[in-house]
């Protein structure tokens, strides 16, 4: 069920962005203390980004369409 609006979709590409950093390779405590804190962070910032998004959506900027008759629909913000 693909869903279309941009705010949604940068919020996907910053959290796939953050999917793709790689694990810290030396072995420092301090490297991965930062890593730790930072992947922290980013995790809440994204929840709270995604909760105040799909807050202010209503039931009439949503707009669902029928794709074909299998049960795939479109959904769009208006």
């Amino acid at each position: 069920m693909p869903i279309h609006f941009k705010q949604f979709e940068r919020l996907l590409e910053k959290w796939l962005s953050f999917l793709m950093i790689q694990k810290p390779s030396k072995p420092s405590p301090a490297s991965w203390v930062s890593y730790k804190v930072m992947k922290k962070a980013t995790k809440a910032q994204f929840m709270k980004d995604m909760s105040k998004l799909f807050d202010k959506l209503t039931q009439e900027d949503v707009k669902i369409i029928e794709k074909d008759g299998k049960k795939h629909f479109y959904i769009s913000k208006l």
